[in-house]
């Protein structure tokens, strides 16, 4: 597994009173600094918690793990969890989650894994309910919002599948567009004026908490 080393952080308090890492050399946060436990559950949680008995969901840049904290707290059923995060943070993981990184995690009905590997090396189902779109930003990591990306996570999505991404950037709007994704403007937390819902297909809008 790589190391974490690399990255220079610091935790600090969110006006919410939750905490999140600041990356020093990238001059990025993990969550937003406005509320980095209201950020996660209104654009990525409440959408589909509690939708369906079980969920599938793929994470593009599981971070700090805070999303899916916070999906277990709030979705009363069993879910598969899978993410990718090519910057890991084992020991940050371990205080968070309680949690060894070198092993999938199974509790009750949760699994949880993550591969720790650029995005273009991990090879991904199909049949997925919800991806969170969650890598740094557009400026500090644009390859992570590309039509590629976009598509490679169209594809893994199943008829009825949403994904969900805290950022409404224009060109991040046409990117999910021209893959396919049926772009939805939503309200977005405190301060942060929308985000996105994308949806595979019309029908799957009556799914999801939109």
């Amino acid at each position: 597994m790589p190391s974490e080393s690399s990255p220079r952080l610091e935790w600090f308090e969110t006006e919410d009173g939750s905490r999140t890492l600041r990356d020093l050399e990238l001059n990025v946060t993990y969550r937003s600094s406005h509320g980095a436990q209201t950020e996660s559950q209104h654009v990525f949680v409440n959408p589909v918690a509690g939708r369906k008995e079980s969920l599938k969901v793929f994470e593009f840049g599981f971070g700090l793990g805070t999303n899916f904290v916070e999906l277990r707290r709030a979705h009363p059923g069993p879910f598969t969890y899978k993410a990718v995060e090519h910057r890991p943070l084992p020991r940050v993981w371990e205080d968070v989650l309680g949690w060894d990184a070198t092993l999938p995690l199974k509790v009750g009905g949760v699994q949880l894994e993550v591969q720790c590997k650029e995005f273009a090396m991990v090879e991904l189902e199909s049949d997925f309910d919800v991806v969170f779109h969650d890598p740094f930003g557009p400026s500090a990591n644009p390859d992570a919002w590309s039509v590629e990306v976009f598509e490679r996570e169209f594809n893994a999505l199943s008829p009825h599948g949403i994904l969900l991404t805290y950022s409404s950037a224009g060109h991040v709007r046409r990117a999910l567009e021209d893959v396919g994704f049926r772009v939805l403007k939503r309200p977005g937390p405190g301060r942060k004026r929308e985000v996105i819902a994308a949806l595979k297909s019309d029908a799957a809008r009556e799914l999801w908490a939109l």
